[in-house]
Formats: structure tokens, sequence, C-alpha cells
């Protein structure tokens, strides 16, 4: 007896079908190129970047951070301080979390100023501690700290440590999730260098419709790629389609 799963019906964008568990990454490694209006766009989705500094071409390949005490290198975004870097969202896609990782570039700290826009332009929201803020003491009570890559002092000696290179310092999940546009700025004391993951919900309009996974012959996998039986429970990929496994 054929067995019928539910499945979500595809509507194609940032190159496939996302379950909520699932992020793209907008970094060096997944840009493709810079688009004719300046923006940076990624081989692994639809979704385009601006970085806030002005020259997008330049920003796209002068990417390594590096603390030079101790060989860390970290490929990501630079930015500068109050740069207000923007991610630019496909008609349908809904960003419901965010995560940014990566350091401040030097001995100092930075930090996430503001994130979101109203219909002024006004940041949504705004770190209590404000903006322009030259005291690293101060910045480290941010809600989002951008640290120095684990820079330490001890007594008259002074080394940077690798344990916390790339950490993540900006980590948000939206009640509503943004559409269209999404901003956030990072103030401080230094340059920072950041990579994102960007957690997307399916475009409105995606509808749960029966099918029956033996209309073709080809195998079912899992999300790891394994060949799975028909009674297989979870997410199934079969014949370029995600099913649902009830």
């Amino acid at each position: 007896m054929k067995k019928i799963f539910t499945f979500l019906f595809a509507i194609a964008f940032c190159g496939g079908m996302y379950a909520q568990d699932e992020f793209v990454l907008l970094a060096p490694e997944t840009q493709k190129e810079v688009t004719p209006d300046g923006l940076l766009s990624f081989t692994n989705c639809d979704l385009t970047l601006d970085t806030g500094s002005g020259d997008q071409t330049a920003g796209s390949t002068d990417v390594t951070a590096r603390h030079w005490n101790n060989d860390v290198t970290f490929l990501g975004y630079k930015v500068s301080k109050n740069d207000k870097i923007n991610i630019y969202l496909p008609d349908g896609a809904k960003l419901y979390r965010i995560e940014a990782f990566g350091f401040s570039n030097g001995d100092n700290w930075d930090y996430v100023l503001s994130y979101g826009e109203d219909e002024w332009g006004d940041p949504e929201w705004v770190d209590p501690i404000g903006g322009e803020v030259k005291d690293n003491a101060t910045i480290q009570n941010a809600v989002f700290p951008v640290d120095p890559c684990g820079y330490v002092t001890d007594g008259a000696k002074t080394e940077w440590t690798k344990e916390n290179a790339g950490y993540t310092f900006f980590t948000k999940t939206f009640g509503t999730p943004y559409e269209g546009k999404f901003t956030f700025v990072i103030s401080g004391n230094n340059t920072c260098a950041f990579k994102l993951r960007c957690w997307l919900q399916e475009p409105s309009g995606i509808n749960e419709t029966k099918a029956d996974v033996n209309a073709n012959n080809s195998e079912c996998y899992n999300v790891a790629g394994q060949v799975v039986k028909s009674n297989y429970k979870g997410v199934v990929l079969k014949g370029n389609r995600k099913y649902i496994v009830k």
C-alpha cells in the first residue's frame, strides 16, 4: 500500500525551501558578486547585504581581520564605528532570527548600538548605554558587546588568546519577523569583522498539500544525505522535494 506524506509545496526563494531550524550564511565564502546597485549578493540565497562601508567593492575583497600578535585570522566583513548594515530580503521572505559573529579588530570593544527602523527611519531599539561611548568598561555592559577576541591583561603581561575568535555577539529572535529590510548599527572604539546567520520563514501562500512519494522511483534521503526507508519519520528529501513524514 502506498504511503501518503504531507509536504510543503515549494515556492522557491533563497535557493530553495527553508525549515525554521535552517539558516543562510552571509559571509565572504558564500559571496557571489557586487550587484549593479552596489550590494553584496550570495550564492546560497537571494538576500543582499549593504555593509555600510560606502565602497562595497572594497568591502567584498578587503575582508580579513587579523590580530597580529597571535595569528588569529577571521574572514568577515569589516565595518567601522556607527556604520549602518542593511540586509535586503526578497519578496515573501521573512527574517525571524539573526546571529552575527566575529570580533572587534583591536584591543577595544564594540557593540550593537541599535537595530530595526520605523517608518520615519529611526531605530526601533537602541542599547541603553547609548551611542558614542568611549569607555571600554561601559561598552562591556552593552546588551550585545563585541569583544576583541579574548584580549586579556594580567599585571604587566598582555597577550592575545584564540579561544573567543569569531564568537557570536548578536543573537535575536523576533516576535514579528522582518520583511523587506533589516538594519542594525555597530558602534564602539574599533572596526569590527563579522559574518551573519539569517533564519527565514517560508513566503506567505505556501500550502500544506498531500502527495504520493511513490510517484517516481527516486530514493528518499534524510537531511544528512543518507538513504532512508519508507517507514522513516521526519524530514525526507525525494525528487528535489522536501517532505515531512508524520
